[in-house]
């Protein structure tokens, strides 16, 4: 087994197949990773056996469901650096594709313990500035990370993270109250309860470093400088997969993990070019 890989939790959860997401995700890791290949799934639900394949493990999630009767399904998420069959390991969300090969990124992270994304793009690869949509983190001094994508080994220094996570997720509403005052979202977030999990153990310069390209497109409508933004860019940009696994979003080439957020952009087409390249 190598000691390098991903890890994609999926739950499903009001009609959304999450485990189809992933599976996704993994052919598409499959497609563009020069090594460094392996992706294993979190699932306590049912996995076709037509997805298998594309994953090295698949394991129920520990203990029990933290995240039984929600609808976002994040109560999880602490439980990464315990189900995580990897000595280094990147997590994912599973709402993304890849287009390009981390091969180096890996070098680069392996001189961290844990290491989040601080930085994303939108559709015509600007870096985000604009970061209204995260008054929480502006407002209250909280580090801008994003747990969508994250790297950690298993040390000492990670499972304190983790531990202080768990923390905090399990009992968000004290900590968002106290150490997010001036603007406090009403929901467990791991954005959140990570950005204050790092506050808490004082170590962003730690785990976070904008320079290096650890980074993805992030489709969330209103950052991606339209007027007025739509609900979901789906329903207003144009979009299409070449039959040479080329994604175009308003006929600009993505290059980079594309966080798609809104489940209708994975179309059977998508899927299918997936699938013929990793028959």
């Amino acid at each position: 087994m190598s000691n390098k890989g991903f890890l994609i939790l999926a739950q499903n959860s009001d009609g959304i197949d999450y485990v189809r997401q992933a599976y996704i995700l993994a052919l598409s890791i499959s497609r563009t990773q020069s090594q460094h290949k392996s992706v294993s799934l979190l699932t306590n639900n049912e996995v076709p056996d037509k997805y298998k394949h594309a994953f090295e493990n698949i394991i129920p999630i520990p203990w029990e469901d933290s995240a039984e009767g929600t609808l976002w399904k994040v109560e999880n998420r602490w439980k990464f650096i315990y189900a995580s069959p990897y000595d280094e390991t990147i997590v994912l969300d599973s709402d993304m594709i890849f287009f390009n090969d981390l091969i180096e990124t890996w070098d680069h992270l392996s001189n961290y313990d844990l290491f989040f994304s601080s930085k994303v793009f939108d559709h015509k690869e600007r870096v985000v500035t604009d970061l209204k949509n995260r008054r929480t983190f502006i407002e209250n001094q909280l580090p801008n990370i994003y747990f969508a994508l994250h790297y950690f080994k298993k040390t000492a220094f990670a499972f304190e993270f983790y531990k202080t996570l768990e923390l905090v997720a399990r009992n968000w509403q004290s900590f968002y109250s106290n150490i997010t005052p001036k603007v406090t979202q009403g929901w467990l977030s791991m954005d959140v309860s990570a950005a204050i999990a790092i506050k808490i153990l004082g170590i962003e310069d730690q785990v976070t470093n904008p320079n290096i390209d650890f980074t993805f497109v992030h489709m969330k409508p209103n950052i991606q400088q339209w007027s007025p933004a739509p609900s979901r860019w789906t329903d207003s940009a144009d979009f299409y997969m070449t039959d040479n696994f080329e994604l175009f979003v308003n006929q600009i080439k993505q290059n980079k993990i594309f966080h798609y957020v809104e489940n209708e952009f994975l179309t059977e087409q998508i899927l299918k070019v997936l699938e013929l390249d990793n028959v």
